[in-house]
């Protein structure tokens, strides 16, 4: 499978980026080849609403970091954004990335899309609106083919670390297979973290880390030491 994680953080070295490279190397482990854009190192304009692209088959006007990227995703099976939480939605930067996949919207046949999340907030309810733009987001990709992966939020995420970030991608990569969408806290209290499904989604989940695990819930989370 051909991964694309589009980072929308402008800290290069922030938490959002930190649990993205965690995914990737999760999935070039299992096998994937995993190409990334870094919003924050493009020069990409915003869309000028001038519809030329819905008129000449797909192709944007204007020529900027924004090609590249285009061609990254007509490319990859599975476009992963990656972005931190401003002001209950997404970055400036992401957001100006998606509105230019505008030109891209009637071409996108059989992709997987997800997201990763990051935000100091403690769970995930102030999140829920922007999970619900995306949603909508994908909705304007009209081919059936087209499909929602999963979403990943990562909850209290300024007191985590790299190992962290490791530990909670390698359990959430084995939901990430069942399209579960999933919750990690980032404890330091007893240094745990803590994997969970929504609130939104409660489904019990099945995660494997070394063995296989009861049933994860709500009410009953999966705590993994990090030691």
């Amino acid at each position: 499978m051909n991964v694309l994680i589009i980072k929308g953080s402008p800290q290069i070295s922030g938490n959002t980026h930190k649990l993205a490279d965690a995914f990737a190397k999760d999935a070039k482990e299992a096998g994937s080849q995993v190409n990334e854009s870094v919003l924050k190192k493009l020069d990409i304009k915003d869309c000028l609403g001038c519809c030329a692209c819905q008129r000449n088959g797909g192709t944007c006007v204007q020529k900027d970091d924004m090609q590249e990227v285009y061609e990254k995703i007509r490319e990859a099976d599975h476009i992963v954004f990656a972005t931190p939480v401003y002001f209950y939605n997404y970055t400036s930067l992401l957001k100006r990335t998606m509105d230019r996949m505008f030109a891209l919207d009637q071409n996108l046949i059989g992709k997987k899309f997800s997201m990763i999340v990051t935000g100091a907030a403690p769970n995930e309810c102030w999140q829920s609106l922007l999970k619900q733009t995306f949603e909508k987001f994908l909705s304007c990709f009209r081919n059936e083919d087209n499909r929602v992966g999963y979403f990943l939020y990562g909850c209290a995420s300024d007191g985590a670390d790299s190992k962290l970030f490791q530990k909670a991608m390698e359990a959430a990569y084995e939901a990430e297979k069942n399209n579960k969408e999933m919750a990690v806290s980032f404890l330091r209290k007893d240094s745990i973290i803590s994997i969970r499904p929504t609130a939104i989604c409660r489904d019990a989940v099945r995660l494997r880390y070394g063995r296989l695990l009861p049933n994860v819930t709500q009410e009953n989370p999966l705590s993994l030491p990090i030691n």
